[in-house]
Formats: C-alpha cells, sequence, structure tokens
C-alpha cells in the first residue's frame, strides 16, 4: 500500500505519476479518501511496485491530476526521496 498526500486543488483526481517518458496510469487506482481530501491511497500491488522502482531510478516526478480547470501537472524533486530508498533498502538486508 502507497499513500500520498496532494493539496486539494479541483476534484485533485490523479491521473498519473511519470518518471522521465514512463507513465504510471492512476486511474481507479488512488482514490481519494473520505476523511481526508488531500490522502490518495493506492492498494494495487503492481502500481506500488512500478511507483517505488520508478522513484529509485529518477530524480523527478510528473504528477498529473485533473483539476477543475482541467488536467494539471505538477513536478517534484526525487533526490531525498531516492536515498531514503536506498537506506530502507540497505537496512532491510542487515
Amino acid at each position: 500500500m502507497l499513500r500520498t498526500s496532494m493539496a486539494n486543488v479541483g476534484d485533485g483526481q490523479p491521473m498519473s505519476v511519470a518518471f522521465g517518458r514512463r507513465p504510471i496510469n492512476l486511474a481507479g487506482k488512488a482514490p481519494l479518501q473520505a476523511n481526508n481530501m488531500n490522502l490518495f491511497e493506492i492498494t494495487d500491488a503492481a502500481t506500488v511496485a512500478d511507483i517505488v522502482s520508478g522513484a529509485r531510478r529518477s530524480t523527478s516526478m510528473r504528477w498529473t491530476y485533473l483539476a477543475e480547470a482541467g488536467p494539471t501537472t505538477a513536478w517534484f524533486a526525487l533526490g531525498g526521496v531516492t536515498r531514503a530508498l536506498t537506506w530502507i533498502d540497505c537496512m532491510g538486508r542487515r
């Protein structure tokens, strides 16, 4: 399971995340949580694995979501996420 929080803009429904040129479709896989309009929960194991794998290999992520004004894109740097995932892997191998 992967939980992510995004600012609430429009209905905020996620459409995809992309690492480089590799988009991962989130349609129907990241429903808004009833008690928190900024929290998405992805429970599909293959989608979570694709997102984690992409975050490990990339330095940035593109988040595309549907806002009231239409499709919108936001970019995020992943340097800290990549280092954290590498550290988690190392700690798990001990």
